[in-house]
């Protein structure tokens, strides 16, 4: 019931705590939601949240490994310890975890680089030029899956609580969306680009 005014108070927090002219180019957003972020200079950090999560460092991620990375990320957002992810608990993570998921992307045709497939044309306004804006909202931009806000995604019966249960279950449909060729074993290679990194030159 109090869920929309949360989600909007997050959204004027996180704009007026830090002003967003661009996207982040160093952002990674893990399947269960966690940000993974390179300093300048530093490589894309996909692989280091994939060496973090194959624990028997086989070059491969399993089902079981998968949700035991989800796992632990909901033990960080859990801070009270009480088994579910809660509407406090959600609004700390738009706000101070991963505020870059509730935050305007400007169109990236004023940013620099080149037109990509991460890229969605909008129509060129009073015949200027052929304005570009990504397909892939919020958390989206930044992650292998199209999934605005990952944390809430996994409240299935929609009563702003998230269980250790549906946690799980999320996990599992993720893990069977990226798993293509239906092997049940991820490798870093089969795995899709986040749009930011398209965006980027890959």
């Amino acid at each position: 019931m109090f869920r929309p005014f949360l989600i909007v108070a997050a959204v004027v927090a996180a704009g007026s705590a830090s002003a967003q002219t661009g996207p982040t180019p160093g952002l990674f957003i893990s399947p269960a939601g966690e940000p993974f972020r390179a300093r300048s200079g530093e490589a894309y950090p996909l692989p280091k949240w994939f060496a973090g999560a194959d624990s028997d460092h086989d070059g491969g991620l399993t089902p079981t490994e998968f949700e035991q990375d989800s796992q632990r990320f909901f033990d960080v957002l859990d801070t009270n310890h009480d088994g579910k992810i809660n509407n406090v608990e959600t609004v700390a993570y738009e706000t101070n975890v991963a505020p870059e998921i509730v935050r305007k992307i400007p169109l990236l045709s004023d940013q620099r680089g080149h037109p990509t497939a991460a890229m969605r044309t909008l129509p060129p306004p009073d015949g200027g030029p052929t304005r570009l804006r990504p397909p892939n909202e919020g958390a989206g931009f930044y992650a292998l899956l199209n999934e605005p806000e990952p944390v809430t995604a996994a409240d299935m019966d929609f009563n702003t609580i998230i269980t250790r249960q549906e946690w799980s279950a999320a996990a599992k449909r993720r893990f069977t969306r990226l798993d293509k060729n239906a092997d049940r074993r991820l490798t870093l290679d089969e795995l899709p680009t986040p749009p930011v990194a398209q965006a980027a030159g890959g």
